[in-house]
């Protein structure tokens, strides 16, 4: 698995449950195993490639510590709770250079896969919204640095 570079103060099991309690969903395992271990931070190796289609991720969103505005708690609120902007489904846990959201599903029938929302699209739903893999871990896994790609 990629390391990940700034990261800040780390996240307690009992944070993220305050966070699934606050918003209403629950993270998938990967995640808070993820958060547990990083929380934010940008991945060294942050491309993912998939077919013909390279996507950049910029940082992961770190909760309860970091910048204001740029915290996992914000980025909800923003796109989940007073925009209705990301599909019921959908929680964002990192973004692009462009501003747009790599999410994970709490639906039962894909719980913790990857999509990708584009914000260009925010007019056309089924061309919004892009599914990229089956998890956390292999989402991580499978990215490059730049001299792979």
């Amino acid at each position: 698995m990629t390391g990940f570079i700034r990261t800040v103060q780390p996240v307690t099991a009992s944070d993220l449950a305050e966070v699934e309690r606050t918003f209403g969903f629950s993270f998938p395992a990967a995640f808070s195993n993820h958060y547990l271990t990083y929380n934010g931070g940008r991945p060294q190796k942050n491309l993912f490639k998939k077919n013909d289609s390279v996507f950049v991720v910029s940082e992961f969103l770190p909760i309860k510590y970091g910048r204001a505005n740029c915290l996992f708690e914000d980025v909800f609120r923003d796109l989940k709770v007073e925009g209705e902007v990301l599909p019921k489904h959908l929680v964002a846990f990192a973004d692009d250079p462009g501003g747009d959201y790599y999410c994970f599903s709490v639906r039962n029938k894909d719980f913790g896969s990857i999509w990708i929302y584009r914000g260009e699209y925010s007019d056309e739903p089924d061309k919004a919204v892009n599914f990229l893999t089956n998890s956390l871990n292999e989402f991580v896994e499978n990215m490059v640095a730049d001299e792979d790609a």
